[in-house]
């Protein structure tokens, strides 16, 4: 049986609370404070659910809340892609995770991480200089990007010019 509020609603299927969340500004906080791949994953299935109930509507004759639905799947579908490069801009910002004081980084392994990050810079700045935005905005950001690039490339020079030493 329906409660009173269920009928108030018209609708029994739907949840007005998350995880026992009912205060959506605390909600949309922690989607806000998602790391941008994990928020990128859950826009991604909200598309396929949009998209599932679309078209179940649109079988069900509920034809315009269907396409809504249908339409909805569409601007997550691009709110997604947008998140997607918001991450590539951001990725060469993170801090690699820092190994326990008792683990060590061999040069190799530094090596590696150098030569990620020098791509990643780069790849950062190419997507600056391919935006839409006016270069006055993104100038700044840009000369950083070419400046850590090139600081990264004197230590990773240094790393490739000493010899390796290998564990016994």
């Amino acid at each position: 049986m329906n409660t009173d509020k269920e009928q108030e609603l018209g609708c029994s299927n739907h949840r007005k609370d998350l995880f026992g969340r009912s205060d959506m500004k605390v909600v949309a906080e922690a989607i806000g404070d998602l790391h941008y791949e994990a928020m990128v994953e859950l826009f991604d299935n909200l598309t396929l659910k949009f998209r599932k109930d679309g078209i179940k509507d649109i079988d069900g004759e509920r034809v315009d809340i269907g396409d809504i639905l249908l339409q909805s799947s569409g601007i997550t579908f691009r709110l997604a892609k947008k998140i997607r490069v918001a991450w590539k801009i951001s990725k060469p910002f993170m801090r690699p995770p820092i190994p326990p004081a008792e683990e060590k980084t061999d040069a190799v392994e530094l090596i590696e991480i150098l030569e990620s990050a020098m791509t990643d810079f780069g790849e950062a700045h190419n997507l600056l200089a391919k935006s839409t935005l006016p270069r006055e905005e993104y100038n700044p950001i840009s000369g950083l990007l070419a400046k850590a690039k090139v600081e990264l490339f004197k230590v990773y020079r240094s790393l490739k010019s000493q010899p390796i030493k290998e564990d016994k």
